[in-house]
């Protein structure tokens, strides 16, 4: 799976350069091996983002280089642009801001409007525009990512049901395939390379790996070795 976890050293490296401050999203930007990132996005539970330089494979540090501030509420998504010189992001409440990291500065949509962005996580924008349930009561999306080698987006939300759409999704409640495994808010959702298999975690506890088309037999769960308490559907 693309963008793995840093090792929890690392980690806590970076808690304590940004003052010790909850983290809302990690997203590194884009590269092979995640360790080897040039640059890699903080979200603050202040609202800042914090930008780095991450070291060498063998130190894993980190330099801090930039701290962006404009969010009123904590940054729950991040996405890189392929050159790692822009940034969106958005809050829970979806207010989406787009950075220059070069400047540290905040960009307008217009400007930005033809940047080729490397991730596609932050669930707010034309092309995520059919994320959204009909409806005054549909559970919030709060968790995205999505694949370019099958054109497909997998986004959690907060009743605990995954659901695979089309990339880009232009139309406003686009159809989908929806599965259910969760008992709790799906957190984080990622995909494989390919697009065969996602990765998802909750609230509940859980971790399950999910089989995306042809290969899926109903909602075609696996647990993840050493893991437990984990639903099977």
């Amino acid at each position: 799976f693309k963008h793995a976890s840093a090792s929890a050293r690392s980690y806590a490296q970076l808690r304590t350069r940004t003052h010790r401050c909850l983290l809302s999203d990690v997203e590194y930007g884009v590269c092979p091996v995640p360790l080897l990132c040039s640059k890699l996005a903080v979200g603050c539970d202040d609202g800042t983002i914090a930008v780095y330089l991450s070291g060498s494979r063998q130190d894993r540090r980190y330099e801090l280089t930039t701290k962006l501030k404009g969010h009123t509420s904590p940054p729950r998504f991040l996405s890189w642009s392929v050159t790692e010189q822009l940034l969106k992001s958005a809050t829970t409440d979806y207010e989406l801001l787009f950075w220059d990291i070069k400047f540290g500065t905040e960009r307008s949509g217009h400007e930005t409007r033809d940047a080729i962005w490397a991730t596609h996580r932050v669930p707010v924008g034309w092309a995520e525009q059919g994320l959204i349930a009909e409806g005054p009561d549909a559970p919030d999306v709060i968790a995205l990512d999505s694949s370019l080698a099958r054109s497909i987006m997998v986004s959690g939300d907060a009743v605990g049901c995954l659901k695979v759409f089309k990339s880009p999704s232009c139309v406003p409640f686009a159809k989908s395939r929806p599965a259910f495994g969760h008992a709790g808010p799906v957190t984080h959702v990622r995909l494989s390379n390919d697009g065969t298999r996602a990765v998802s975690t909750s609230t509940d506890g859980a971790i399950i790996q999910w089989a995306i088309g042809r290969r899926a037999r109903g909602n075609s769960v696996d647990t993840l070795p050493g893991q437990t308490n984990i639903p099977r559907v």
